[in-house]
Formats: structure tokens, sequence, C-alpha cells
């Protein structure tokens, strides 16, 4: 999500419309793979720019920015010292990758010539241009330019938070150390066998496949450790079906047969008795123009729960998610 406006005039200076010209250009260039492209349309206009969140997103755009402007005064604020390859977390989870794999220092991905912050964002006020930190203050931009990324929302999962992972044997991949957890209890599970359950969620969750990938991967595990026939694998989704993209959801569903994994629509987890292992769930479907809620209770021996997730507090507090349809979302420009 872009935003701002260069308050001050000149040959030089941003207009708005301008620089969401250069980040789409900058994407195009990237995408073309072309160096001469960026050197055709350099620009030397001016603006302080300030990106928030310094993931892969954040970091490539300040990466093409950094090649497309001559000069340019580029701020980053992101508060972690290490970058992740959040997608490996699954794979740490089913044995494949080693922790080294998923992650560098944050100062080594940092482009040339970028100013990198180290600090949490606390309120985004973008009629004043400006933001407020938890250690630096306020800083003021000409043009900010929003990637953090979700917001994993523990705490709306009764009786569960981050970090209690791996309590009651309920695990999420959606964490560094979850993963690593999620990975001793999968081989725990695969030896002693019983029953496991997967969730997703209702709202927009960072890869919308992993659920269905760590489910996938401990039949996977179970199948080659000679154990499949000891554990029971369910898979509940939040959605009317299994996948959102037509085109590979007939597949996946017959994967999901041929394994003996029945698929449960329109569920959504509400709470975790880890003490007793029991997930309370919740059927939600529409009958005709009513929506009907139906509370049931799971018991289980291996849980991989998958929490809601949003915009971050900031960006729903500045009122930038009220722009998008989808809740969570921003609308660009």
């Amino acid at each position: 999500m872009v935003t701002g406006q260069r308050k001050d005039s000149g040959n030089n200076s941003f207009s708005r419309r301008n620089f969401l010209k250069i980040v789409a250009a900058a994407g195009v260039a990237t995408a073309a793979g072309s160096a001469a492209y960026y050197h055709a349309f350099s620009s030397k206009a001016k603006g302080k720019i300030l990106i928030v969140g310094g993931g892969a997103a954040g970091i490539s755009m300040a990466a093409r920015l950094s090649r497309w402007l001559d000069d340019p005064d580029i701020t980053l604020i992101d508060p972690s010292d290490r970058q992740y390859y959040q997608p490996g977390f699954t794979l740490i989870a089913s044995g494949v990758y080693q922790l080294e794999e998923v992650w560098k220092r944050q100062e080594s991905c940092i482009p040339k010539g970028v100013r990198w912050i180290q600090d949490e964002v606390l309120l985004l006020n973008p009629d004043q241009q400006l933001l407020e930190t938890a250690r630096n203050g306020r800083i003021t931009y000409d043009f900010l330019v929003l990637t953090p990324g979700l917001q994993i929302n523990w705490e709306q999962v009764e009786g569960i938070s981050r970090d209690r992972l791996g309590e009651g044997n309920a695990h999420c991949i959606y964490d560094f150390e979850g993963a690593q957890k999620t990975w001793k209890a999968l081989q725990e599970f695969s030896k002693n066998g019983g029953k496991g359950i997967f969730t997703d969620t209702y709202t927009k969750h960072k890869c919308g496949g992993a659920p269905k990938k760590i489910c996938l991967l401990t039949d996977a595990y179970t199948r080659k450790n000679s154990s499949r026939e000891q554990v029971a694998l369910d898979f509940f989704t939040a959605s009317q079906k299994l996948y959102d993209v037509p085109h590979y959801t007939p597949r996946l569903l017959e994967i999901y047969q041929e394994r003996d994994i029945p698929i449960h629509t329109e569920v959504r987890v509400k709470g975790i008795d880890t003490l007793n292992r029991q997930v309370y769930l919740e059927k939600a479907e529409m009958k005709g123009e009513e929506l009907i809620r139906t509370p049931f209770t799971e018991g289980y021996d291996f849980l991989h729960f998958t929490p809601p997730m949003s915009a971050p507090d900031f960006v729903r507090e500045a009122g930038l998610d009220k722009r998008e349809k989808k809740p969570g979302g921003v609308k660009v420009g």
C-alpha cells in the first residue's frame, strides 16, 4: 500500500501520482529483469520515502526504489533482527528443512543506502503523514509504503497463546518456535498413533495452502514410517470449499480422498482445552438467508490449528483497512 504527497514544490518533487507510477514501473522492471529498463526510466525526483515492514515485500521494494531513483531518501522500519523465509516453517515442522535454512540476519538483507530503524510502529496518522514508534518517537514522511504483513491474532483462540504453543499437543507452524515444536510432536504422533486434527481459519491468512501442506506432510511422514494405519487425520476448513482456486480444487479433493483424510467445511476454531486435549469448533453455515451456528467439540491426540489474522493494529486504527472490501486488507493508492 502506498500513500502520501510531497508537500513542497519544485522541478524534482514527487507527486503522489508520479510516485505510484514509479512504484508500479519498478515492479514491471523487476518482472522483466532488465537493468536497461531501470536506466531508461530512472528518476531524479526527491521525497522522503518510508517503508514499514522488512519482510520480502519491504526489502524488495526498497531495493527496487534504490535502483530506480537517483540518490533516494529511503528509510525502512522493522523490529526483527532476522529475515525469515516463512514458507520454510512448514518444512521445518515436517523435518524437510533445518533451522538455519529459513533465516538470515536482517542487516545483511538491507539494500545499500537504505536506513534501517529497528523499531515497532505503534500509531499511523496518514493525514499528518507521520507515524509513532516504540523507541524512536515520531517519524514523518512524504511517501509511505506499507508492507507489514499480516498480524497473527493468537488471543482470538481461547485457551492458547503464542508462548503456550505445544501445550496439550496443540501446535501452529505460523511461528518459528512453533514449527520446531510441531516437528518434535509430529514424530511422536507418528510413533504413538491417535487422532490428528488440522484446521485453517475464517480470515485471510498467510499462505492459504500452509494448513493443508502440514496435514499432507504429516500423512506422508506416517506413510514413510509405516505408521499411517495407526493415525486418523481430519481437516477442518472455515470455507465452503477446500481451496479457492477452481483449477486446483478437484485434484486436491482427489488427493485427500486417496489419502483417507476427511474434509469438514464451514467450521471455525473457537477454543482449545489443552488439559483435556479437546478443540472447540463451530459449524457456521447459511440456510437460506439465515446463518446457523452449531458448536461442537472434538478430542484429539495431535492438533495443528491456524489462528485468525488481520492487518496490524496500527493499520486498522488508522482506518486504512476500511477502504478495502476484504477484511484486513488495504486499498492501494
